[in-house]
C-alpha cells in the first residue's frame, strides 16, 4: 500500500491559487507600514502614493549562444568521441547561464509586479477616500439641487427646489426633536438623582433610629429575637415610561380612596365602641 502523504509535507511544483496569494500578499501588508491599504480606514495626508523603484539585472556570465550555429565537422571530428564531449559540456554551461538569466529576470518581474499592485492598491484607497468625501450630504446647496444646469423656469426644477426645501426643513425638525429628549432624559436624570439622594438619608435616619432602638432594649434585657427587624435596603427609583406613570398616578388616588374608607369605618367603629360604653 502507498505511504499516506504527511501532514506537514509541501510540493514546492505546486503553485499557490489566486485566492491564497491575495490572502498571503493581505497577512504581509497588514504587518507592514502600508497596513491602511487592506484596512476600512480612509488614507491621510501624510500617506502617499510610493514611487517606483527600477532594477537593473546583475551582471552574469552571458550563455554562448554560438553553440546554437551549426557547424560542419570534418570526418575525423565526427569520429572522436572526445570531441563530442567538449560540445556537450559547453552546451550544458551555456544552459546553466540561460536558466541563471531568466531566474533573475523573474525576479525583478515580480518585484515590478508586486510595485504596480501596491500603487493600484494606493490608488483604489485614494479614490475610496475622495469619493467618500464628495458623497457627504451638505446643505451649502440654495439651488442646483444634485449640480448641473438647470431651466429656472421648468416646473421639475421648481418641483426638485420644493423636495429639497422639505428635505431640510425635515432634518431641522428631527434636530429639534433630538434635543428636545435629549433634555428631557437630562432632567429626568437629575430629577432621579435627587430622589435617589433623598431615599438614601431617610435609609439613613431610619437605621440610625433602629440602632437607638435596639440600644435601648438591650439595656431593658429585652431578648434579640423580641427586636425589630432592621430596614431593608431601598431600590433605586428608575425611569419609568408615561403609561406606567399613569397606572401609578391611578394606584395612588384608588389607595387614598380606599384608605379614607378605611378610616372611616375605624371612625364609626370608635364612635360605635365609645356610645356602647356610656350606654354601660
Amino acid at each position: 500500500t502507498p505511504d499516506s502523504p504527511s501532514r506537514h509535507h509541501y510540493d514546492s511544483k505546486i503553485t499557490d491559487t489566486p485566492s491564497k496569494c491575495m490572502c498571503l500578499m493581505t497577512a504581509s501588508l497588514s504587518q507592514t507600514s502600508s497596513s491602511f491599504l487592506v484596512s476600512k480606514t480612509w488614507m491621510s495626508k501624510g500617506q502617499l502614493i510610493p514611487a517606483p523603484v527600477f532594477k537593473k539585472p546583475p551582471v552574469l556570465p552571458e550563455p554562448d549562444w554560438s553553440l546554437l550555429i551549426a557547424k560542419q565537422a570534418s570526418g575525423d571530428k565526427m569520429r572522436d568521441i572526445e570531441h563530442w564531449k567538449t560540445h556537450c559540456l559547453d552546451l550544458e554551461e551555456a544552459l546553466r547561464h540561460a536558466k541563471h538569466q531568466l531566474a533573475t529576470r523573474e525576479q525583478i518581474n515580480a518585484g515590478q509586479n508586486a510595485q504596480i499592485i501596491i500603487q493600484d492598491l494606493t490608488l483604489r484607497k485614494l479614490n475610496e477616500t475622495l469619493n467618500t468625501g464628495d458623497k457627504k450630504d451638505t446643505d451649502r446647496v440654495k439651488l442646483y439641487p444634485k449640480g448641473n444646469g438647470r431651466h429656472m423656469t421648468e416646473h421639475w426644477f421648481i418641483d426638485e427646489l420644493k423636495e429639497d426645501h422639505a428635505k431640510r426643513a425635515k432634518k431641522v425638525e428631527v434636530r429639534k426633536q433630538r434635543k428636545a429628549a435629549r433634555d428631557v432624559r437630562c432632567g429626568e436624570g437629575v430629577e432621579l438623582v435627587t430622589q435617589w439622594n433623598e431615599i438614601k438619608e431617610k435609609h439613613a435616619a431610619a437605621v440610625r433610629d433602629w440602632q437607638v432602638k435596639c440600644e435601648h432594649l438591650n439595656v431593658e434585657g429585652v431578648r434579640k429575637k423580641d427586636w425589630p427587624k432592621k430596614p431593608k435596603w431601598p431600590l433605586k427609583p428608575k425611569r419609568a415610561p408615561q403609561q406606567a406613570v399613569e397606572a401609578d398616578c391611578d394606584d395612588e388616588n384608588g389607595s387614598g380612596l380606599v384608605a379614607e374608607g378605611v378610616d372611616k369605618q375605624e371612625h364609626g367603629s370608635s364612635s360605635s365602641e365609645s356610645s356602647d360604653e356610656e350606654n354601660v
